[in-house]
């Protein structure tokens, strides 16, 4: 009856409280059916280099440990985000669980103005600046986002964004947005507040 997100909290924890004896726990769930279970049990007995992705149903064995959040991390990232702090951890998990990551060096564009874009990008490490040529309009770090409107309105985007520091990026597509939206209308109401307070910083 406990929920895979506890559990998995649960097995996350073991990791620093555990030693040995969580390492034997954690191995009671490397093959759970649940992926989320599954993927933290495996960080936690060692076997990280066998995960790809928390969806993955077979896993490689030569493969190299992935640099990837666990999906865990990623949650812990968006409940720390305003836009997101009202949503179950749950329905974060599931979410988590299909969101892109992206490393960016310093100095790289994550886009140009005019294109056109389709995802909203939050910060999980690093920090980037929304720019216009040398113009800086706003710099942004860690827990914070940005992309959402051209998400909710496929217009092109009005300016560059490009990392001062290496960063890492949860990318959210427009349908896992509306998904959410549908399910969470505190997410849009987040997202229009964010909005004005940029426009009225302008």
């Amino acid at each position: 009856w406990v929920s895979p997100w506890v559990r998995s909290c649960a097995l996350y924890a073991l990791k620093e409280e555990g030693g040995q004896d969580g390492i034997e726990v954690a191995k009671a769930f490397v093959d759970d059916g649940e992926p989320l279970i599954r993927e933290t049990a495996l960080w936690v007995t060692g076997e990280r280099k066998r995960v790809r992705h928390p969806s993955d149903t077979e896993f490689d064995e030569q493969a190299e440990e992935s640099p990837m959040l666990l999906t865990i991390e990623r949650v812990l990232v968006l409940k720390s985000v305003k836009l997101f702090e009202a949503v179950p951890e749950e329905v974060l998990a599931a979410l988590a669980a299909v969101m892109e990551e992206r490393e960016c060096r310093a100095g790289e564009a994550v886009y140009e103005k005019g294109g056109t874009g389709r995802s909203m990008y939050i910060i999980a490490e690093g920090e980037v600046r929304v720019h216009d040529g040398d113009r800086t309009f706003v710099t942004l770090g860690e827990r914070e986002f940005f992309g959402e409107l051209t998400t909710l309105d496929p217009a092109p985007h009005s300016a560059n964004v490009s990392t001062n520091v290496a960063t890492r990026l949860l990318v959210l597509d427009r349908e896992g947005l509306y998904e959410l939206m549908s399910d969470h209308p505190e997410v849009l109401r987040e997202i229009i507040h964010e909005l004005c307070g940029r426009l009225r910083r302008k």
